[in-house]
């Protein structure tokens, strides 16, 4: 995929500068730390161990990936896909795309195999929204493959190190966290249809915070895919034995023969002397949209709101329908003492009921997200490219500074991420503009954190001149994403923050 080469190795130092960095003498001269956001203190601190390790920057984004499938497994999978954006250093930046596509065959299941397709409802309290799930709502994941490749290209570890802490998390479990807690919570209709789930996932209820969970069969896949260096053979036929025509899913063999997205330019927007890569998806287009739109200042509070949200209900209107879908999405970014950037986004949707066999891993229900199906369930055939709105984010400051930010949480994704680079170029540390308070807009409809505005009265007033309905939050809320991200300046600083609303972590090397 990425013009690897095809020759066993312990390490992807292959040219004479590559080796003098595997050999340490960079970090000998420059011992500034790395750092990573995340959405888990575990997904967390697998990254850091790994830069620890003397990984550099892909090699612990794609630790820190492993470890949330097993740190925040229902935001994140295997089973599912992302997005990445990486930038090394004194080179351009890449975009790398491991989102599923659509099955090539989607025609009648085998006779007298139904589709197993239905729907659940979510009861969010604010709303209930309706998901679809069952084997059919299954897209085939393209994780291994893809972040194989990516380490193979850009890697420096070898594969066993950067896999080690999410298979010593797997083996040994990790607190799941209020986040991860209250999702269970929340899709705890779709956790619990089928025991196998349950088992795999849980200790048999909803987890609290504070409770550990294992999962020893994905540990043991990690092994075998840690040792080959490619994904486990049974991966594949698990899939098509449990989730192809005859089990009642619309997979099939061709769908593992499509060539895979090779990496590829992201897009590119500037703002004033802000140079801004992004997903080239319906995400980054939209979050380039709103940049172009929104220029007004942060510190002229209903003109901002205003004018931010105006630009989110404009933005991309391929995807503005089911703004209420929480978003089971996470972000990791991650800068190494290098200056090496990268910023992950990934999903699982909200899981389609079935883990795979006796792999661990909780299976995607993408074909059942209405909002990643405009045309409706079962249209887009042929392998065509599922939309997304993940825009994970990399972005040079006047200052040269790089920024590494993105975020979950749906369609919120474009108007949290714009409205913290907004907030940064206007001045704003990047906490700051974290944590600062969120607008979005759909249609007819705006939603607001209503804290922590120095005049929310106003603020209100500005949005009601235009939207039918306001629904406000008197707090930070997961419904409006998580951004996490770093920041390093030219002299090798590091800062950055996780956003609370999703339990975010920040770590330096």
């Amino acid at each position: 995929m990425f013009n690897a080469p095809t020759s066993a190795r312990t390490s992807s130092c292959g040219r004479d500068e590559k080796d003098r960095l595997c050999r340490g003498s960079s970090y000998a001269r420059r011992p500034l730390p790395g750092a990573i956001a995340a959405g888990n203190d575990g997904t967390c601190n697998a990254g850091i161990a790994t830069l620890r390790a003397g990984g550099n920057a892909i090699d612990a984004a794609i630790a820190a990936v492993f470890a949330s499938y097993v740190c925040e497994p229902l935001l994140s999978s295997a089973g599912g896909g992302g997005l990445m954006l990486l930038k090394p250093v004194g080179e351009a930046p890449s975009f790398v795309d491991f989102f599923p596509r659509a099955p090539l065959h989607l025609g009648s299941p085998v006779t007298g195999t139904p589709r197993d397709f239905h729907a659940v409802d979510i009861d969010f309290g604010e709303t209930t929204q309706r998901f679809y799930i069952g084997k059919a709502s299954v897209a085939a994941p393209t994780t291994f493959e893809v972040l194989a490749s990516a380490h193979q290209r850009w890697g420096r570890l070898p594969l066993p190190a950067v896999l080690a802490p999410a298979i010593r998390l797997a083996e040994q479990g990790h607190p799941i966290g209020a986040s991860g807690a209250e999702v269970f919570r929340l899709l705890w209709p779709i956790v619990s249809l089928h025991s196998d789930t349950i088992e795999t996932l849980t200790n048999g209820a909803p987890p609290t915070p504070d409770e550990v969970l294992r999962n020893p069969n994905f540990a043991q896949l990690l092994r075998e895919f840690a040792d080959s260096g490619r994904p486990p053979p049974r991966i594949k036929a698990s899939i098509l034995r449990e989730f192809g025509h005859a089990a009642g899913g619309v997979l099939s063999a061709d769908d593992f023969k499509m060539p895979r997205l090779e990496a590829e330019p992201p897009r590119e927007v500037r703002h004033g002397e802000w140079q801004i890569w992004t997903a080239p998806k319906p995400g980054g287009h939209a979050l380039a949209d709103i940049l172009s739109a929104c220029r007004a200042a942060p510190e002229d509070e209903p003109t901002f709101a205003a004018a931010l949200a105006g630009a989110v209900a404009s933005a991309d209107p391929s995807l503005r329908e089911f703004p209420e879908t929480r978003g089971s999405t996470t972000q990791i970014s991650v800068t190494d003492n290098e200056g090496f950037a990268v910023s992950v986004t990934t999903s699982n949707g909200e899981g389609c009921g079935y883990v795979l066999g006796d792999t661990g891993i909780f299976m995607n229900n993408f074909l059942g997200e209405e909002d990643l199906n405009p045309g409706g369930f079962f249209k887009q055939g042929g392998g065509a490219q599922l939309p997304t709105m993940m825009a994970p984010t990399i972005a040079r400051a006047p200052d040269s500074s790089l920024v590494v930010l993105g975020s979950g949480g749906a369609n919120r994704i474009r108007s949290a991420v714009s409205a913290t680079l907004l907030r940064m170029i206007h001045g704003a540390p990047l906490a700051d503009a974290i944590m600062a308070p969120r607008v979005h807009a759909e249609g007819d409809t705006v939603w607001l954190e209503r804290s922590h505005w120095e005049s929310t009265k106003r603020v209100e007033a500005a949005l009601r001149a235009t939207y039918g309905a306001l629904i406000g939050f008197d707090r930070r809320a997961f419904f409006f994403g998580g951004v996490h991200g770093v920041v390093r300046s030219p002299s090798g600083a590091v800062s950055g923050a996780g956003d609370p609303r999703r339990s975010g972590v920040f770590e330096r090397q």
